[in-house]
C-alpha cells in the first residue's frame, strides 16, 4: 500500500473517529482501579502513550489499542508486555532479536518479584518495550527514515534506562554468609561476591566483602582458600564457564591485593551448573552470579 493511500485511510479513520467516542476519551474518563504501586503506575504509563500516540504521533490506530490495554489495567486486570503473536506489528529482521531479547528479560524480571521490589521501573519498562514493538513496526515510514528511526530509539532507550533500575533494585545485597559459632575447633567461613549481568568487574560492594573474607583469613589459622565461581544460565553453558573463571579470578586477584598469600588460594569454576537459585535456561538470576570464597 503507498503512502499516500495509507495516509487517506489514516483521514478516513479519524473522521469516523470524531464521529463518536473513542477509546481514547473512554480512557480518559475511566477512574483507575489499581492498588499496587506497580499497577498504578502501568496505569499512568498506558494512559500517557495512548495520549502521545494520538496528540504527537498522530498514530490513531495504536492510541486507541494502547487505551484499550490501558483500560484493562484501569479496571484492575493483568495485562503483559506485547507480543509480535498477539499483534500484527511485524518488527524488521534488523530489531527482531534485540526486542525478543529484551522481553525475555522484562518478563524475567516480572516473575521474580519486580513488581513490588521496583514497581515504577517495571512499570516503565513494560510500557516502553510495548512502545518499541510498536514503533519498529510502522507501515508508512521506511527503516531508512530518520524520524522513523528517533523514534524507535527513543522506546528502546526508555526501556533500557528503566531496566537498569530493574537490574539494580533486582541486585541482591553481598553479604559475608552467616557463620557458625567458634565451639573450640576452627570453623568455616564463607563470603559471597555478586556481580552485574555479564560482567566480571569487581563493584565496591564486592570489594568490600573480599576485604572483609581477607579480614577473616587473617584472624583466623587458614590453610586453603576457596574461590568458586558461577553464573547464571542467561547464556550459553561454554560461554557461562568461562565467565564464572574470570570472575573467580578477579576475587582472586582481590585477595591477593588485600595481602592474602597467592598459594593459600584455590580457585574454581562452575559456569551455570550449580545455581544458588534453581531458574529455567536464558533467565537472568541475579544471585546465581556470583563468588562464593570459604576460607578453611
Amino acid at each position: 500500500m503507498t503512502s499516500a493511500i495509507k495516509i487517506a485511510a489514516i483521514g478516513a479513520s479519524l473522521a469516523a473517529l470524531v464521529a463518536c467516542s473513542t477509546d481514547l476519551e473512554r480512557l480518559r474518563g475511566t477512574p483507575s482501579q489499581a492498588n499496587t504501586d506497580f499497577t498504578r503506575a502501568l496505569d499512568g504509563g498506558y494512559r500517557e502513550l495512548a495520549q502521545n500516540e494520538w496528540t504527537l504521533q498522530n498514530d490513531f490506530a495504536s492510541s486507541e489499542y494502547f487505551a484499550r490495554k490501558g483500560m484493562r489495567v484501569a479496571k484492575g486486570e493483568t495485562v503483559a508486555p506485547e507480543r509480535r503473536e498477539d499483534n500484527d506489528w511485524r518488527p524488521a529482521e534488523a530489531v527482531a532479536g534485540d526486542i525478543e531479547a529484551a522481553r525475555q528479560r522484562l518478563t524475567s524480571a516480572l516473575a521474580a518479584n519486580a513488581t513490588q521490589r521496583a514497581p515504577a521501573a517495571a512499570a516503565r519498562a513494560q510500557v516502553s518495550f510495548d512502545c518499541w514493538l510498536e514503533e519498529a513496526d510502522d507501515p508508512i515510514f521506511s527503516p531508512e527514515n530518520a524520524w522513523k528511526r528517533e523514534k524507535i530509539v527513543s522506546c528502546r532507550d526508555d526501556f533500557n534506562a528503566a531496566m537498569a533500575e530493574v537490574d539494580q533494585a533486582m541486585r541482591p545485597v553481598a553479604v559475608p554468609a552467616p557463620a557458625p559459632a567458634r565451639v573450640g575447633v576452627e570453623v568455616q567461613r564463607s563470603y559471597l561476591v555478586f556481580f552485574d549481568w555479564n560482567k566480571a568487574d569487581v563493584t565496591a560492594e564486592a570489594r568490600r566483602i573480599i576485604q572483609q573474607a581477607a579480614a577473616g583469613a587473617r584472624q583466623i589459622a587458614v590453610t586453603r582458600i576457596e574461590v568458586a565461581g558461577h553464573a547464571d544460565r542467561s547464556g550459553s553453558e561454554r560461554y557461562n564457564q568461562a565467565l564464572s573463571e574470570r570472575r573467580a579470578n578477579a576475587v582472586r586477584q582481590g585477595l591477593i591485593a588485600e595481602g592474602v598469600p597467592a598459594g593459600q588460594i584455590v580457585t574454581m569454576a562452575f559456569g551455570e551448573s550449580r545455581p544458588l537459585v534453581p531458574t529455567a535456561d536464558g533467565v537472568r538470576e541475579p544471585q546465581n552470579r556470583r563468588v562464593e570464597i570459604v576460607l578453611r
